[in-house]
């Protein structure tokens, strides 16, 4: 299948039209691409509206998508009259109306990229089917004497209390969260608080959602916009109150570093990013201003993300869907199968040929707990791992020759670090020895930690034995796929 247009970017945000071609790679189970035709960058959620489902996006103008049933889609007209090829950015819109108008916010920039030059704005339209789209003008706006940045605003209202807030904000300053006025959304109520990331910290793309008594926020680390180069990866974290502090599952207040991993690349899956709750249409009425929306108690919702298909240049990426299972501690995980049985496998890097060991099968990880790769026709007793499954569809990796467990350095999430084997920790709970096995569909996988989001990986291409295994952000290249041979 071709590929739509896609744009070749000197910035992450503001890019020159060019015209791509490649055949669209497989999809891991369970992954739904609503077009594979769909260019979109930044999508907003999705909201029901009269006949359609309509979806906001990155774009001149501020780009309008509309489908009768998720999966095919149309182009809408742009909110914004385009003139002078004026970028807007990641607008959001809550999912009904607020006192009788769909309220959309956008960002848009003020000064070059890179700079904090930026405002956050809101528009406003009695309906989507019909929109006459009214500008309410400028929410709040920064500078480089400002000490956070105003883009990718995320809505969210309480209609309980007819309260209304949206979070916002970059790798300038962190995610900040800020009360406003619901009758008229350019008045703020309160001051911008910061609620994650700042410090120079990578994160951005906040969305914030609530269930059974908690508050999540949800954002990106690292690097969107660079097609099949993109390391962009989800993240979350909860509060019993909107205000925070937002913790992760280790305590770590998302101000301090925090951040439980989500979901990062997975395999055609590169750079996922701009997080936001997918409704179910169940063929309810569901009426002009309303999402349908299904819940219960053992509900598996779906979210929607933009990712980029790997190889693919800079530009426009494409939308995706997956699902969310909570699980009964009340934290999200991204619905991936555990593709392989339980059993021992021997595990064969791609690039190489070689099979990865322990180097020189230690049976003592303080003095040696590298894993490395090797000439599988020596036969070494560190050949072959055992793979458990656990009720979260991951898997605990055991080694059969010393009888330790992969396992991620001092639970890190940096990339850079080597694997190691290690002794069992909480199997069932210790992330740092829980592994995602991904299945590419031509008979190889990809190794993720569920901890850090990153890959078993060759370190630095090396195609010789001896040559120690890290972990590094996953980008389908050679070097990160494998092969698992099951053991007889």
């Amino acid at each position: 299948m071709k590929a739509p247009l896609l744009t070749l970017c000197n910035s992450p945000r503001r890019c020159l039209l060019v015209v791509v071609f490649f055949t669209w790679a497989l999809l891991p189970l369970s992954a739904t691409v609503l077009d594979p035709n769909l260019p979109i960058h930044d999508p907003s959620r999705m909201v029901k509206s009269g006949k359609y489902w309509w979806i906001f996006a990155t774009g001149d103008g501020i780009d309008v998508k509309y489908s009768p049933d998720k999966v095919h889609w149309f182009q809408g007209t742009p909110v914004f009259a385009v003139n002078n090829h004026d970028a807007y950015w990641a607008p959001d819109i809550w999912g009904q109306k607020i006192h009788g108008k769909f309220y959309l916010f956008y960002s848009q920039p003020t000064a070059p990229f890179g700079s904090k030059g930026s405002r956050i704005g809101v528009t406003a339209s009695h309906s989507l089917s019909s929109p006459h789209w009214k500008d309410q003008g400028t929410i709040i706006a920064t500078s480089d004497d400002t000490n956070y940045n105003t883009i990718d605003p995320c809505p969210f209202y309480d209609e309980e209390s007819d309260r209304l807030w949206i979070t916002f904000g970059s790798w300038f300053g962190g995610i900040y969260i800020v009360e406003l006025d619901p009758y008229d959304p350019t008045h703020m109520v309160s001051d911008p608080q910061r609620i994650a990331g700042g410090k120079g910290f990578g994160i951005e793309a906040s969305y914030l959602m609530q269930r059974d008594g908690w508050f999540y926020l949800f954002a990106n680390w690292d690097l969107c916009c660079r097609g099949g180069l993109s390391n962009y990866k989800i993240v979350v974290g909860r509060s019993r109150t909107i205000l925070g502090p937002y913790l992760d599952k280790d305590g770590i207040d998302m101000r301090d570093g925090g951040g439980s991993m989500f979901m990062a690349g997975a395999g055609a899956e590169i750079g996922p990013g701009h997080f936001a709750e997918a409704h179910v249409d169940d063929d309810r009425h569901c009426g002009e201003a309303q999402v349908c929306d299904e819940r219960n108690e053992n509900e598996v919702n779906a979210f929607t993300f933009h990712t980029y298909v790997p190889y693919s240049l800079p530009g426009p990426a494409r939308l995706a869907e997956r699902k969310i299972v909570w699980q009964n501690d009340g934290w999200p995980r991204v619905d991936f199968p555990a593709p392989i049985p339980a059993g021992d496998y021997r595990i064969r890097l791609k690039i190489d040929n070689l099979y990865l060991a322990v180097r020189n099968d230690s049976t003592d990880p303080l003095t040696e707990a590298h894993v490395e790769q090797a000439d599988g026709s020596t036969n070494r007793p560190s050949f072959v791992w055992t793979f458990v499954p656990t009720p979260e569809k991951y898997y605990n990796i055991r080694n059969m020759g010393t009888g330790f467990y992969a396992d991620v350095i001092n639970g890190l999430k940096l990339g850079g670090d080597f694997l190691r084997e290690w002794w069992p920790v909480d199997l069932d709970t210790n992330e740092a020895q829980q592994w995602r096995v991904i299945d590419l569909g031509d008979g190889t996988y990809e190794i993720q930690s569920v901890r850090s989001g990153r890959v078993f990986d060759d370190f630095a291409f090396g195609i010789n034995p001896g040559n120690p295994i890290w972990l590094w952000d996953w980008l389908y290249g050679d070097n990160q796929v494998f092969y698992l041979e099951p053991v007889h």
